[in-house]
């Protein structure tokens, strides 16, 4: 057993951890006092030392995770990349992962329409949240089902972006006030043809008031 150690800050005032790796693989984190109650310096273990670490990381990964998935929904992609950034084994993790879902503290149902929703109170578009939505691992028909019931009125979504662009741009001249608005919708994933008229409509608008 090989140990590493390292200084791992996750908050301000954490203890040190320590990367412990078994015959070169890394086996996960540790505190220092659960690493040396099992064994207290480098070199060979019995198998009994060595599943008493593989029990201790698994442990203290879960409770991590436990915390990270309390916070608001995750995908299944997020927890992985979240355990491997401790380090942690990357089949354990997978072990975990799905132990997760089947306490049903994971749900990609739920992460993705929590997920989609706050997208659309962003004001980002239909297509730039279906990429992110496919980025963050929710397989096809989910993904169109979610995509179907939150952004069910596209025309509003994209009515109330290109207002909110406007009142962002309302004190520039009108060819800056267009140019600008436009770059912020595109930023969002709307394309000219859904917004070209709409913003053309507002800002006469604005400008009349």
């Amino acid at each position: 057993m090989i140990l590493a150690r390292v200084n791992y800050f996750l908050k301000p005032g954490r203890k040190t951890l320590w990367i412990v790796e078994i015959d070169g693989a890394v086996l996960g984190v540790l505190p220092q006092e659960s690493l040396f109650a099992v064994c207290k310096q480098q070199g060979q273990i019995t198998d009994e030392q060595r599943e008493l670490l593989q029990k201790a990381a698994f442990s203290f990964a879960k409770d991590r995770l436990f915390r990270y998935l309390s916070y608001k929904e995750r995908s299944q992609k997020q927890a992985y990349r979240y355990l491997l950034s401790l380090p942690f084994d990357m089949h354990l993790a997978q072990d975990l992962v799905q132990q997760m879902q089947e306490w049903n503290f994971l749900s990609q149902e739920r992460f993705a329409f929590s997920f989609a929703r706050g997208l659309k109170l962003k004001n980002i578009a239909k297509d730039l949240a279906r990429v992110r939505l496919e980025y963050q691992g929710i397989e096809h028909s989910l993904r169109e089902r979610v995509l179907r019931e939150v952004y069910s009125d596209d025309s509003f979504v994209a009515e109330q972006a290109v207002q909110k662009a406007v009142r962002k741009y309302c004190r520039l001249p009108r060819k800056k006030m267009k140019q600008k608005c436009l770059a912020w919708l595109h930023r969002r994933g709307f394309r000219f043809e859904q917004v070209g008229f709409l913003l053309g409509k507002e800002i006469a608008q604005s400008q009349r008031d």
